[in-house]
């Protein structure tokens, strides 16, 4: 989510253009807590531009201790952690962050990407099904050789 939120991409999930974080949001300040190191300069550029401070991932935690006497909107699918920080000197308000909504929302842009993905997907996947049914039985298949078969499918729709 901090990924989305200050529209930064990462690669610190396999597979995934997030970096790890955290993000808090008050009324005057947004703080991102990111492995420093990996902020490029345009990155930090970004971030001020969009006034949001970058402080090291390690001193989430530490901060969020000295969060006192607050109302806190915090998502239910918070860890523990976050929670037992908070808990004690502040009132929590367990709901949907608004940034899940409006991550949910999706722009033209977006939703033509979404179609263009399943019609390159939808054509591997029939390409696929026919080597398949054409294969079964003449070749031996496993698990582990079906599965890179209908990746080299779904890599090669890529690069149409």
């Amino acid at each position: 989510m901090s990924a989305w939120t200050v529209n930064l991409r990462g690669s610190d999930v396999a597979y995934k253009p997030v970096f790890l974080g955290y993000i808090t949001v008050t009324k005057d300040l947004a703080t991102l807590y990111v492995d420093m190191e990996k902020l490029t300069p345009e990155a930090v550029q970004h971030l001020n531009e969009a006034r949001v401070e970058a402080k090291p991932y390690d001193d989430f935690f530490t901060d969020l201790k000295k969060v006192e006497h607050q109302n806190v909107l915090i998502s239910p699918n918070s860890n523990q952690s976050i929670f037992e920080a908070l808990s004690a000197k502040n009132h929590l308000i367990k709901a949907a962050v608004p940034g899940n909504l409006m991550k949910a929302q999706k722009n033209e842009t977006e939703l033509e990407g979404f179609r263009i993905a399943m019609q390159r997907d939808g054509v591997a996947m029939v390409k696929f099904l026919y080597w398949l049914k054409h294969t079964a039985g003449k070749e031996a298949l496993t698990e582990y050789s079906i599965g890179k078969k209908l990746r080299d499918f779904v890599q090669r729709g890529k690069t149409l």
